[in-house]
C-alpha cells in the first residue's frame, strides 16, 4: 500500500469450489473486480510413476490442474 497498490491475501483450498468462490466474492466486494490473481498452490511428489499411489496422484491433479482451472 505504501507503493500505491492494494492486495487481498486469501487462504484458499483450490480443490474446493466454495472456498474459491468465497475469495472471489470478497475481492469483488472490496475492489469491484479482479485485475491480477496469483495462484501459488501446487502439490508435488518426488516418487517415480510406479511408486506414486493413485491417492497421491489425485491430490496433485486436483490441486495443480483442477484447482488452477477453477481459479
Amino acid at each position: 500500500e505504501k507503493a500505491g497498490g492494494q492486495a487481498l491475501p486469501c487462504i484458499v483450498d483450490v480443490r474446493h469450489e466454495d472456498s474459491v468462490e468465497a475469495s472471489v466474492k470478497e475481492a469483488v466486494k472490496k475492489f469491484g473486480g479482479i485485475d491480477i490473481l496469483i495462484n501459488n498452490a501446487s502439490a508435488i511428489s518426488l516418487t517415480g510413476t510406479q511408486h506414486t499411489s493413485m491417492k497421491k496422484y489425485d491430490l496433485m491433479n486436483n490441486i495443480n490442474a483442477r484447482g488452477t482451472y477453477l481459479v
